[in-house]
């Protein structure tokens, strides 16, 4: 029997006993140096651009909503496992099935919350210019004495805009998961997983 919750905390490497409740996934997500989010009344291509495994909620033939693991998608299909094992379902069925609710774990640097423009935080920004520099080559890094100027909002709206998040040059969770995302190879995704049963 595999745990939903579980199952997604494996997927970070971190080793869990089987949960239960919401409760305890924010706990044991910060205990680990995660956050966990939930959103509600999603689309699918919300949750594609999140491109993260989650916990979604399936319409179960009783019409009870049922906890599943959302591990992988590729190409029409997608991999969920439950209570009964790990299928592999159509995304027009998923569609039809899911509540819109998804929940899903990211790394949370201990360097940035957000950045605006106008705050001082060198340890923030030093974080944001490593991240940029790992992703662009010939990227110069700015000296601004702490200070997140016009200069490098003007950067981060660019990195934004390519990337499809909303460019409004705040350095907040979508940024930030992006940027994890791109430079960190040990990022669970969504899409391009395996799916159970070999289906492509």
């Amino acid at each position: 029997m595999i745990n939903p919750f579980s199952g997604l905390f494996a997927l970070w490497s971190v080793q869990v006993e089987p949960l239960f409740s919401e409760e305890e996934v924010y706990a044991l997500a910060a205990s680990n140096g995660l956050a966990a989010e939930k959103l509600a009344a999603m689309d699918l291509s919300a949750l594609m651009a999140i491109d993260r495994p989650g916990i979604v909620w399936i319409r179960e033939h009783n019409g009870r909503l049922k906890t599943h693991l959302l591990a992988a998608i590729n190409d029409q299909h997608m991999s969920l496992v439950g209570p009964s094992g790990e299928r592999s379902e159509s995304l027009e069925w998923f569609s039809n099935h899911w509540s819109g609710a998804f929940l899903y774990l990211w790394h949370l640097p201990s360097e940035i919350a957000t950045l605006r423009l106008g705050d001082r935080d060198s340890l923030a920004l030093d974080w944001l210019q490593t991240k940029l520099q790992q992703l662009e080559n010939g990227y110069q890094r700015l000296i601004t004495g702490g200070h997140y100027n016009q200069a490098i909002r003007e950067q981060v709206l660019l990195f934004q805009s390519q990337q499809g998040i909303t460019a409004d040059g705040v350095v907040g969770r979508q940024t930030i998961m992006k940027l994890n995302q791109l430079t960190d190879q040990l990022t669970p995704r969504l899409i391009g997983g395996e799916i159970a049963g070999g289906a492509n």
